[in-house]
Parts: C-alpha cells; sequence; structure tokens
C-alpha cells in the first residue's frame, strides 16, 4: 500500500526554495550595486522603496513562472519510472536557466522603457532624490512588464517541458 505523503514531492518544493532564494540574492545585489538599496533600509526614501519592491516583486512573480513546469516534470518521470532525481535536476536546470535569462531581459527591458519614458535623464537619480510620481510611475511599469514577462516565460517554457504520454 502506498502512503498518502510521498517524500519525493518535496524535491520539486525545495528546488522552487532554492532557485527563489538565489533569485532574491542576486537581485538584491544588483539592487544594491546601482545603490537603489542601501542600508540601513530605515535610511532610504520612500520613493527608493516602491521602486525596489517593484523590482522585487517583478523578478519573484517572473520566477513562479517554473512552478508548474517543475512539478508536470517530477509527475512524468515519476510516472514513466525513469530516474526521478537526475532527470527532475536536469530539467530544473533548463527551466531556471530560461527563467533566468528571461528575468533580465525583464530588467534590462523596464530600464530601456523608464529610460525613454524620462528622456535619458538620470532617472535613478530623481528616484534618490525622493520623486515620488516618477518612482511609482516606474513601478507600475515595471510590475507591468512583469506580467508580460511571467506569461512569456510560461509559454517558452511549455515547449521545454516533457509532457504526458497517454498510450
Amino acid at each position: 500500500m502506498k502512503s498518502i505523503l510521498q517524500f519525493e514531492i518535496l524535491l520539486p518544493i525545495l528546488l522552487l526554495i532554492i532557485q527563489t532564494l538565489v533569485h532574491l540574492f542576486i537581485c538584491l545585489f544588483v539592487l544594491k550595486r546601482i545603490r537603489l538599496l542601501k542600508t540601513p533600509y530605515a535610511g532610504m526614501e520612500y520613493s527608493q522603496v516602491i521602486v525596489a519592491t517593484s523590482i522585487l516583486a517583478g523578478v519573484f512573480f517572473i520566477s513562479t513562472a517554473d512552478v508548474a513546469g517543475l512539478f508536470q516534470t517530477f509527475k512524468t518521470f515519476q510516472n514513466a519510472g525513469s530516474d526521478i532525481l537526475f532527470n527532475t535536476l536536469k530539467n530544473f536546470g533548463q527551466l531556471t536557466l530560461i527563467t533566468f535569462l528571461l528575468e533580465i531581459a525583464f530588467g534590462l527591458t523596464s530600464f530601456l522603457i523608464i529610460k525613454l519614458l524620462f528622456g535619458f535623464k538620470n532617472t535613478l537619480g530623481e528616484v534618490k532624490e525622493g520623486n515620488m510620481p516618477a518612482s511609482i510611475l516606474m513601478s507600475i511599469i515595471i510590475l507591468g512588464f512583469s506580467l508580460i514577462f511571467q506569461t512569456a516565460t510560461k509559454e517558452i517554457l511549455e515547449y521545454t517541458i516533457p509532457q504526458y504520454i497517454i498510450l
């Protein structure tokens, strides 16, 4: 008799947690390098916090695009009776790489659109000086592009995910 809770299902959950943490730390590193985040956080302008949180939310939102794909991969290999660990890790690497590349494209596209919108002036300087209307407008643009890239990521990942084979 099979157990109701199979501990193998914890593998995709663990991989997703690791992926999310890696994406979080990379995003925090980049935000600190461009000086949008600074420590202590209590000394930041509200306009900086608004833009930084919208970027973080966008990255988290895009990184959730491969959740269904990873579980689909896991179930496919589990039902096929093949090596679950190796095949899931291999496909997880592919899914994570595609997601990460599209997150980079998201960041570059958002940055370019914001630069175009504000006429190539120092947009980050405006945010650091406390320009709330500009930071709210930037955050809406960033969140809008995160929706577009999350949907695009899901569609691209559909082609790399092994599908169920019904015989």
